[in-house]
């Protein structure tokens, strides 16, 4: 029969062609596109821009051609499985051949045979997309196992196994006469190839619009579609690359008449991965006003000529840029129900529910607004209830929340005992219907209308499904065993995210002088005035290309190298499975396609760095385009300049057009807030200043960060189930009540601190015992503790002409210009004419050199100078190591511990913190309190935004660039 082929550049060069064959042979054509989103597209090009007011013409995918030629020629219609039922299948089989491994090697899961990576979570996704793509190339296990020389007899090569896999996955399709959607093209050939098939194809003439390749099955089908039909006309998109294996070539047809085009390109580089959405906005509101430098390109007459490509994961923070430009845009975003509040809902209930109802999970989950319980954070911050019962006691005066929180344990509890996939759906639909999210939301959007979207999208969900449960009600009959799979905790909640993440929302309708973005590739036939591609970097395009772990190239070479087994060699032409090279080239092939939206201009984007800050080279595919030795008059992209938006150059210059919602120009007048480093002033006076010696350290670190901690009184509160504050002080209390007995009886501390163990948990940390989450700590506590204790009594017994002990002694007072400075020890070994001064801590003992070190310092240089005694040394008691640390004279190193630092470092840490008493002393009654970027803790500090520390660097930048213009101007 007649097959007629042209080919096209941009989708409108063949509009006069398409109506003239509509008008021409009218009902008898159907159109063939690839998919469902370009079938609107399609109508408004064989209208040429006008509306059908009568019947409208046929555009069918290839999944209405099966279904209607099936119905046509009465042949029997198999029902396609959706990617949901597709992936119960798959999980199912997957199963049921691992259990089988077990039974025949007779080893558990986690040690069969099987490599690792079949056992792991994301292996059933891997195997569906191989088992897609062997169907679709129309390549049974047979040939497989006859071109690869796989036997029958157990193996666990990576071929063997997907070998094994499809048969089992084809068979489970057989038995319960299913149909993957991959298997389309080759049930239509079957149907085509009947008497009453042949005859429906007769009837009509087949107009296939916008492929750029077909599948091993697709060409086979139009093999038998182009002997039947009684005309088949064939409009394809031309790659621009001449060495590519496309549609065009695949039909066995000449490149005659081929377009010709000139694509005018502009790129833009920014200095971030995100600025170069800031810098696209930007440049498209100067370019509607006449300004900017995107006029290379042509005009701009209204935002509806734009196109915007964007990888998902980019989308929001190009909205928010658009939003602040005031630019109008239209999200054609076909959204999953995956991402909207209620998934997001799920989600983190099911980890709350996990991890006991874990207080910070909590808090955080019952403010969703889905949940509207009328709670807020601060209600219970100061309690942080942990557990469920905790829970309910805290939530028991908001009877709203008690009752939201009640009603997600019984779901997690429901879906925790499991059940089958329509009762899995069935709670959590039945859960959201319960909440009443259309009011609820409602109320929480008010007038604000841009919030709309998040009412549509969660009930859009909830009828999807509605839907999905009418659908799996059936199932049993429909897709087998499968559908009585009990599932159960974790692998229930792992089911609704998986659907969620499959199951597709409606889309939104376009909208007149708007901006279009899409958020993944286009529909095919998408056509735009002007075309911006964001993101074109080295690691997008191509971006890293690998191979399957079941399906490898070295396979791949064998079935498309070798020579078939005679029974197979009856079908010339042979199934091919594209390699890692020619992914690549369908890669480039799709990236020029895409160029193709524009019919007038493109404009590029990407940034000079990645997330890390690591620098990123321009796409291998842009490089190509300008390739000037493979240049071809007809065919050319021609480069328009490069408009660069380092970091200096986000705000708008002086004389720039500046939009004032936007953005703040360079120029204009600037808040002054303060020089750096950072630093607070305390303007009050008094006549004398008290300071605990405890806080020496810090104001030595940062005196910004001591006055955030002492004045401004910043300190974070602990989240955690465990107070490590509370469990010091504990210890704290029991080494003096050990030592006050010792003194008294000569009792060893070991056996005392046996004997007091109980009574100081019971009051001074009662929950270490009757909170069953906090006993490891009560037990590893003990346990340190009898270690301390033991090395205490080895120390006491090598101990000599020590005249006494002195428990939480308090120093008296030293006064440096009015500051007075106070202390309390832990413990004091007095000596003849020195002494000792000790500490207790719960962490390592040689952790505190860097935290606490001047503290203890300062008491050995007020015991000298008020007491006359000479420091002998200072240390510290680690309960986390049972050791002790820290700076003695020769004479008493011994005493205390085999090694440590010695008599010269002990004065000369002594003298150190008592210069640092006078240099606090200074400070304080000055009043000031500087940043001190410097410390090698500042990185870490918990108060770096409040002393602007992150703006340090920015701030020397803004400093070197204002020099270097004044260093100009000079010239």
């Amino acid at each position: 029969m007649t097959t007629r082929l042209e080919t096209y550049y941009n989708i409108s060069e063949k509009e006069a062609k398409l109506a003239e064959i509509y008008r021409k042979h009218g009902d008898r054509v159907v159109f063939i596109v690839p998919g469902g989103l370009d079938k609107e597209l399609l109508t408004r090009q064989v209208s040429e821009g006008g509306s059908f007011f009568g019947r409208r013409p046929a555009v069918w995918t290839w999944g209405d051609l099966y279904r209607e030629s099936a119905r046509a020629s009465d042949a029997e219609y198999l029902r396609v499985i959706d990617p949901p039922d597709h992936n119960l299948i798959i999980d199912y089989v997957l199963k049921n051949y691992i259990r089988e491994v077990e039974i025949e090697t007779n080893m558990p899961e986690s040690s069969a045979n099987l490599p690792p990576g079949v056992l792991r979570r994301g292996f059933a996704t891997v195997l569906g997309d191989n088992l897609r793509e062997l169907i679709n190339e129309e390549i049974s296990p047979e040939y497989m196992r006859n071109l690869l020389g796989i036997g029958y007899e157990a193996s666990y090569e990576p071929e063997a196994i997907l070998c094994r896999l499809y048969e089992d996955y084809l068979a489970y399709l057989s038995k319960n006469e299913i149909a993957d959607s991959a298997q389309i093209q080759t049930l239509t050939n079957a149907v085509l190839n009947r008497d009453n098939g042949r005859r429906f194809a007769s009837e009509r003439v087949f107009v296939f619009v916008g492929f750029l390749t077909f599948t091993g099955g697709q060409r086979r089908l139009l093999e038998t579609l182009r002997a039947a039909a009684g005309e088949c006309w064939f409009i394809l998109p031309e790659s621009g690359i001449d060495d590519y294996y496309d549609s065009i070539r695949q039909l066995g047809a000449e490149y005659v008449e081929r377009p010709k085009w000139s694509v005018n390109i502009r790129r833009i580089l920014a200095s971030g991965e995100h600025t170069q959405f800031e810098a696209l906005a930007r440049e498209l509101a100067l370019w509607l006003t006449g300004h900017g430098e995107l006029g290379a390109l042509g005009k701009l007459s209204d935002y509806g000529e734009l196109g915007i490509l964007v990888a998902p994961q980019g989308l929001q923070t190009l909205l928010n840029a658009l939003s602040r430009y005031k630019i109008p845009y239209n999200a054609q975003v076909r959204e999953s129900a995956g991402d909207t509040l209620a998934w997001q809902l799920l989600r983190e209930m099911w980890e709350a529910w996990v991890s006991d109802w874990a207080s910070g999970k909590t808090l955080s989950l019952l403010t969703h607004p889905l949940l509207d319980s009328g709670y807020g954070v601060s209600d219970y911050s100061d309690i942080f209830p942990e557990g469920g019962e905790s829970w309910r006691k805290a939530l028991k005066l908001n009877g709203k929340a008690l009752g939201r929180f009640e009603s997600m344990e019984k779901l997690c509890q429901s879906l925790e005992r499991g059940g089958m996939p329509a009762e899995i759906m069935t709670m959590w639909r039945d859960f959201l219907n319960e909440l009443e999210p259309g009011d609820t939301l409602a109320a929480i959007a008010g007038e604000e209308i841009s919030l709309d979207f998040i009412i549509r999208d969660t009930l859009a969900v909830i009828h999807e499904l509605d839907k999905k449960i009418e659908a799996l009600r059936d199932l049993k009959r429909d897709i087998g065993d499968a559908a009585n799979v009990r599932m159960a905790g974790s692998e229930a909640v792992a089911y609704l995210l998986d659907w969620g993440r499959t199951a597709k929302l409606p889309i939104s309708l376009p909208q007149s002088r708007s901006v279009t973005v899409y958020a993944g590739i286009p529909p095919v036939l998408s056509r735009h005035k002007y075309w911006v591609m964001t993101g074109i970097d080295y690691n997008s395009w191509p971006g890293t290309l690998r191979e399957s772990p079941l399906l490898r190239d070295t396979a791949k070479k064998m079935l498309n190298e070798r020579e078939a087994p005679e029974a197979f060699a009856q079908n010339a032409d042979r199934p091919h499975m594209p390699e890692m090279h020619e992914q690549r080239q369908q890669k480039e092939a799709l990236f020029r396609r895409l160029l193709a939206t524009a019919e007038c201009g493109v404009i590029l984007t990407r940034s000079y760095t990645d997330q890390s800050g690591r620098p990123m080279s321009e796409s291998q595919f842009t490089d190509a385009l300008f390739d000037s030795k493979k240049a071809d008059i007809d065919r050319c992209y021609i480069d328009m300049g490069v408009t660069e938006y380092p970091a200096s150059r986000m705000l708008p210059r002086h004389g720039d057009l500046w939009f004032p919602a936007a953005e703040a120009p360079s120029w204009t007048e600037k808040l002054d807030r303060g020089d750096f480093p950072r630093s607070v002033k305390n303007t009050a006076q008094r006549d004398k200043i008290y300071v605990s010696l405890s806080e020496l350290d810090d104001w030595c670190k940062c005196p910004f960060l001591y006055w955030c901690r002492k004045t401004a009184k910043l300190g974070t509160p602990s989240r955690d189930v465990y107070d490590s504050s509370r469990a010091g002080t504990m210890i704290h209390k029991l080494w003096e009540d050990c030592w006050r007995e010792r003194l008294a009886k000569g009792i060893s501390i070991s056996q005392l601190v046996v004997t007091h163990w109980d009574s100081v948990v019971r009051q001074g940390y009662p929950e270490l015992i009757s909170d069953q989450r906090l006993r490891r700590y009560e037990s590893y506590m003990r346990k340190q503790a009898g270690l301390l204790a033991e090395l205490q009594d080895k120390i006491e017994e090598r101990i000599r002409g020590r005249e006494s002990v002195e428990i939480e002694y308090t120093l008296p007072e030293y006064e440096i210009d009015g500051v007075v400075f106070q202390g309390r020890a832990d413990r004091i070994d007095i000596f003849k004419g020195g002494a000792v001064v000790l500490d207790y801590k719960s962490n390592k003992s040689e952790k505190n050199k860097a935290s606490q070190l001047l503290q203890l310092a300062a008491y050995a240089a007020v015991l000298r100078a008020q007491n006359g005694l000479r420091p002998y040394g200072f240390g510290w008691l680690g309960l986390a190591d049972a050791n002790i640390s820290g700076y003695w004279h020769d004479d008493y190193l011994h005493m205390y511990r085999e090694s440590a630092n010695k008599s010269k470092e002990l004065e000369s840490k002594v003298d150190e913190a008592l210069d640092a008493m006078h240099r606090m002393a200074a400070a304080l009654r000055k009043g000031v309190f500087e940043a001190n970027y410097a410390h090698k803790e500042c990185p870490k500090c918990q108060y770096s935004t409040l002393c602007r520390r992150k703006e340090y660097p920015l701030y020397q930048l803004e400093d070197e660039e204002h020099e270097k213009q004044e260093g100009d101007g000079d010239e």
